[in-house]
């Protein structure tokens, strides 16, 4: 699970400003006895005080300027049964990240790294625009396909000149007699191998930091999916009483994400910085839930809550996001594949 810090103060994004109060007092001086040239006999000198010189109001503490979000470079991801954590990206600041066994981990390219990188893409010639080149059976073996899993997808996401081309295509592990040969399968195939194994052929001038380290992730995804009450899950807290910090309330936190495997499941997402992860992930456990993790972990942790003003379970789900990804434009719920809190599954397998 992620680590908690300790609970978070929210501040308001400008302090006020204390008013100041400046009392200017005037000072009377005794004036000595007038000469005859200086002023009639028996009138008074007033001599004027200063002009108080205006005092200076603080100036407001400046916010800090985000950090621009990353640009991509490169994307690869895979489409296949529980695969939505298997996705690898390069950012234009040379981070590398990548999958692990406990959630994202990043390496670091040189400038001239991520330029080698991208070259290995275009030089192949296959990415002048955005294609998707599909499996063709033989039509005399039929038999080849079936069953689960035989066929798989991959994509590789790659942006030059500011413009991104995606190319799709379809993997098999079935005998090569089944399909139609494609020389540009093949091509992507052995592209993919080097771009999952940069290590090995990159030299060091391409490396700013080799060593693989966990990501600091800054972005997460907050995700709450609402579905018919769920008796067998035990007794859950009211999610009614979870002292909600961000500024929406939590049942309508979000956008709405259309949802086709089940009309009667509510789906919204939205993005929360790193603290407001903290934070909110503070407030779900006060209210009583337990923080389970996925599976593998490290890249999601999920609270479960009984909803009985609509007579539902709503699942809340903190998504880590690496560099590439700021946003739900690209949600997928694939990774909700048979995630259980303890014996009990809390979605369908099989989630495309």
């Amino acid at each position: 699970m992620f680590s908690t810090s300790p609970k978070a103060q929210l501040m308001p994004r400008h302090g006020a400003l204390p008013i100041l109060f400046v009392t200017f007092a005037l000072v009377a001086g005794c004036a000595g006895q007038p000469s005859a040239s200086s002023a009639p006999t028996g009138s008074a000198v007033v001599t004027a005080s200063p002009e108080p010189s205006p005092t200076a109001s603080p100036s407001p503490t400046p916010e800090p300027t985000p950090d621009p979000p990353a640009e991509l470079v490169l994307r690869i991801s895979h489409t296949s049964f529980a695969d939505h954590w298997r996705s690898t990206s390069l950012v234009d600041d040379g981070r590398l990240t990548t999958p692990s066994d406990n959630g994202w981990v990043v390496r670091i390219l040189s400038p001239s790294g991520v330029e080698r990188v991208r070259n290995e893409v275009l030089d192949t010639g296959l990415f002048s625009e955005s294609s998707d080149l599909p499996l063709e059976p033989m039509s005399d073996a039929p038999e080849c396909f079936d069953g689960i899993g035989l066929v798989f997808g991959a994509t590789i996401e790659v942006v030059a000149g500011g413009s991104p081309v995606a190319v799709s295509w379809e993997r098999t592990n079935v005998p090569e007699g089944c399909y139609v040969p494609s020389a540009e399968r093949d091509t992507l195939d052995a592209l993919l191998e080097r771009l999952t194994s940069l290590g090995s052929w990159l030299p060091a001038d391409a490396w700013q930091e080799q060593a693989r380290r966990p990501l600091e992730v800054e972005t997460f995804r907050l995700i709450t999916v609402s579905q018919p009450r769920r008796s067998d899950l035990g007794a859950l807290s009211d999610i009614a009483t979870v002292d909600w910090p961000l500024n929406e309330g939590l049942p309508t936190f979000g956008e709405e994400i259309p949802f086709q495997i089940d009309p009667r499941w509510d789906v919204r997402c939205g993005v929360v910085t790193s603290q407001e992860r903290e934070i909110a992930a503070d407030a779900l456990t006060d209210a009583g839930a337990d923080m389970a993790d996925s599976s593998p972990p490290g890249f999601a942790s999920l609270a479960l809550f009984e909803d009985p003003e609509h007579d539902a379970t709503v699942a809340v789900i903190l998504e880590a996001l690496p560099p590439d990804r700021d946003s739900c434009e690209d949600v997928d719920l694939g990774f909700l594949n048979c995630w259980t809190v303890g014996p009990a599954p809390i979605f369908y397998c099989a989630i495309h």
